[in-house]
């Protein structure tokens, strides 16, 4: 018998807001990105205690794309007001309002199994008819966010869409 996973897709209205986000020259994964610029990003950002959701991996789009700099960035969201001090190195952007598709999967047991978790909402995404649904990935108006995977909650991802 085959195993059957879960992954919910949930469409969440995100308000005007500002991302803290801290671009890669060259990486283009989390093993690339954390070889070079460290592992620290993640704990760094979560502590933001303003932050509108936790810390992820980032795909850029264009327009936050910068000459010297890949399209790999690590970053959170925070409201339109925040007006904190940055941490070094990190850089600051508004983003429009704006639907994201949040990919959700079921809460797993064994924390060696993150990446097969992973992989199918990467998989649900890529299979996901968004057009049936009545919508368009946007990836210039806002970041692919990966979450990554954590036993107690699944992996997860956002993509950013028009409708």
């Amino acid at each position: 018998m085959e195993n059957t996973s879960i992954c919910t897709v949930i469409p969440v209205n995100r308000p005007k807001r500002k991302l803290i986000y801290l671009p890669s020259k060259c990486a283009d994964g989390y093993l690339s990105y954390c070889e070079e610029v460290g592992c620290d990003w993640e704990g760094l950002l979560n502590s933001i205690p303003e932050k509108l959701d936790t810390a992820a991996l980032l795909d850029l789009p264009e327009f936050l794309q910068e000459e010297g700099f890949g399209d790999t960035a690590s970053g959170v969201e925070v409201p339109h007001d925040y007006d904190k001090p940055l941490p070094e190195g990190y850089k600051i952007a508004e983003l429009p309002e704006c639907i994201m598709l949040y990919f959700q999967s079921e809460p797993f047991e064994n924390p060696d199994d993150f990446g097969i978790y992973i992989g199918q909402v990467f998989k649900a995404k890529d299979n996901y008819n968004f057009e049936r649904y009545g919508y368009k990935v946007a990836n210039n108006i806002a970041p692919f966010f990966n979450f990554g995977a954590q036993t107690e909650v699944g992996a997860r991802i956002a993509v950013p869409v028009t409708e």
